[in-house]
């Protein structure tokens, strides 16, 4: 366990030293702390693959696939929130697979379907800027975490933000009927 703690560059080993502390130091309190902190690394680094995926999907029309991958990062990320009725740091990702999602249906004529989302976007993003959460608060497997670490993101300030950022980031794969829908809804100016 010692080369694990000696070789552990951004927590690179946290579940294995973790695990270890639990399993055979029989140290669990110690060890429930390395693996709370990989578990949010993990959380990360999922967020990071659906965005590969759902990209990858965009650019080879592969639209059924980036469906999935953002309905499934969608229920991920909500089974991430201990209280799902309260508003944690997760809602902002949420947000933005959502607005992929409704991309994605655009894409392939879902029209029904890519309103709904799009909508959803739109109101989880407008709901985590009123009271946004960047720390650990309603987050599942993190109690033994300090309540003082935080997330970051590079989406933009807001969530509202973000999803311009996010479309931006996706660059000509968004249509331009797609963007004035966006704005549309985001202005109040419909339904």
């Amino acid at each position: 366990m010692e080369e694990y703690r000696k070789n552990n560059p951004g927590g690179i080993n946290d579940a294995v030293i973790g695990l270890m502390l639990i399993q055979d130091v029989k140290k669990p309190e110690e060890g429930i702390e390395y693996t709370e902190k990989a578990y949010i690394s993990q959380l990360s680094s999922f967020v990071t693959v659906m965005a590969g995926q759902i990209r990858y999907a965009m650019h080879t029309g592969n639209y059924a696939r980036g469906i999935r991958a953002a309905e499934w990062g969608i229920e991920h990320l909500r089974r991430a929130k201990e209280d799902p009725g309260k508003r944690a740091f997760p809602d902002k990702l949420i947000s933005l697979l959502h607005l992929l999602l409704a991309l994605l249906r655009h894409l392939d004529g879902q029209a029904e379907a890519m309103e709904a989302d799009l909508r959803e976007a739109v109101r989880l993003a407008r709901a985590f800027d009123s009271d946004p959460v960047y720390t650990l608060e309603n987050m599942v497997f993190t109690e033994h975490l300090p309540g003082s670490l935080s997330f970051f993101d590079d989406a933009g300030p807001t969530a509202v933000e973000a999803m311009r950022v996010t479309l931006d980031e996706t660059g000509a794969l968004v249509p331009e009927d797609f963007r004035r829908r966006l704005d549309t809804i985001l202005n109040g100016k419909c339904c």
